[in-house]
């Protein structure tokens, strides 16, 4: 059985080469196809429409190497890539260099979830986080990711807009978040949650406006983690004390580590 998906592109709506096929278990249960290889054309697609590729190729274990995603330069639709490559164990990379803005609700949940042939997660132009659980557990389980490039990203709104993204990348040892200035409610709750190879992480764009009247933006964000230390600039410090489970030995979840703030002074 084929279900053809509807995206968005350059030309307007409609289906453009790429679908997703499932067939029948030997009890007659529609199931994911996961021995033939799908089609995954996305040239000229620069947004996704609600639901459009949710579960589209769910544990695949027929694709392999990189995905090209570089003409999406949005993903506006409720769920519109939630769980989309989820369990895609041969994936090695993907590409969404264009990526600019995620805003809907689950836009990209759980979207390569334990998908453990990635080594680095890169959405480098990626500035906008919007709406609720947008990027939830979007990499979770990813074991072999070691990197994490969000340089650009400037904000997270909605609530839980990247909730355990990274939870359980038990390799990742290194995050760019060199932008980040706008966190909603529970922002980061459990983002690095069991990312037991992460050592250091900077936040020199924070300012003293940064969280708002909220302060649970950074809940449990470092569970699990062994020890580590967390760079704010130096005006920020009351408001990051502040903040639910901050601890100076023990900083948001962690088992140990040290808050620093050694950072240049930013703006309000």
């Amino acid at each position: 059985m084929i279900i053809n998906q509807v995206v968005k592109g350059s030309g307007g709506s409609g289906p453009v080469g790429l679908y997703r096929e499932f067939q029948l278990d030997a009890n007659g249960k529609l199931v994911p196809n996961t021995t033939t290889t799908h089609i995954m054309d996305f040239a000229g697609v620069t947004d996704v429409y609600d639901g459009a590729l949710t579960y589209a190729y769910f544990s695949n274990l027929a694709i392999s190497g990189l995905v090209d995603m570089s003409d999406i330069e949005a993903i506006s639709g409720s769920r519109a890539c939630m769980e989309m490559f989820s369990g895609c164990t041969g994936i090695t990379g993907f590409d969404l260099s264009s990526l600019e803005t995620l805003s809907a609700n689950n836009a990209c949940a759980f979207m390569f979830t334990n998908c453990t042939g990635l080594t680095s997660a890169n959405l480098s132009a990626l500035k906008t986080v919007s709406d609720n659980t947008a990027c939830q557990s979007m990499f979770e389980g990813c074991t072999g990711i070691t990197s994490a490039d969000l340089s650009s990203l400037e904000t997270i709104s909605g609530t839980s807009g990247c909730s355990a993204m990274f939870r359980g990348c038990v390799l990742l040892a290194s995050v760019n978040l060199s932008s980040l200035k706008t966190l909603g409610s529970n922002a980061c709750q459990y983002m690095f949650s069991g990312c037991t190879s992460l050592t250091s992480l900077s936040f020199p764009a924070i300012t003293t406006a940064s969280f708002g009247t909220r302060t649970n933006q950074f809940s449990g964000m470092c569970t699990g983690i062994p020890s580590i230390t967390l760079h704010f600039p130096s005006n920020v410090q009351s408001i990051i004390e502040g903040l639910s489970g901050y601890s100076t030995t023990a900083p948001f979840g962690a088992a140990s580590g040290t808050v620093l703030f050694d950072l240049p002074s930013t703006n309000s």
